[in-house]
């Protein structure tokens, strides 16, 4: 679920920069986190019916505090978890705009800076071995 949240807000924040530069076809990626959003949403139901089926299954009374409440509280929990994936996907904002759509964030580097995997993977958990170098520069 968090995978296609985070989805969600990439769409999202490459739609909104898009739009801010005036560029053609954003449509596309308004109708993407959508799409990302509704397939969050029915994972998350999944999980929520797997959730509740397991506690009928092996508890034949269980305590108060397990089970949902409501639908509003099922809702709720979504709406908070994919908000708080936000943040993460406020990091990566400027470097989501980097990477061509499609095309992986090693492929990406290896072809700016013309490094191998292993020096991408050593960049990407900050081992760089040059002190000049900045991260990721």
């Amino acid at each position: 679920m968090a995978v296609f949240s985070l989805e969600v807000w990439r769409f999202f924040i490459l739609f909104i920069i898009g739009t801010a530069e005036q560029a053609e076809g954003m449509s596309f990626f308004l109708w993407m986190a959508v799409g990302a959003l509704a397939a969050s949403l029915v994972l998350y139901l999944v999980f929520v019916g797997l959730y509740s089926l397991l506690l009928r299954l092996f508890w034949t009374k269980p305590p108060q505090w397990v089970h949902f409440r409501d639908w509003k509280m099922v809702l709720y929990g979504f709406v908070v978890t994919t908000l708080a994936i936000l943040a993460s996907a406020i990091t990566f904002a400027s470097f989501l705009k980097a990477i061509p759509v499609g095309d992986s964030v090693v492929a990406t580097i290896q072809r700016r800076d013309g490094l191998n995997e292993e020096q991408v993977i050593e960049r990407l958990f900050g081992r760089c071995h040059d002190s000049k170098k900045r991260w990721l520069e």
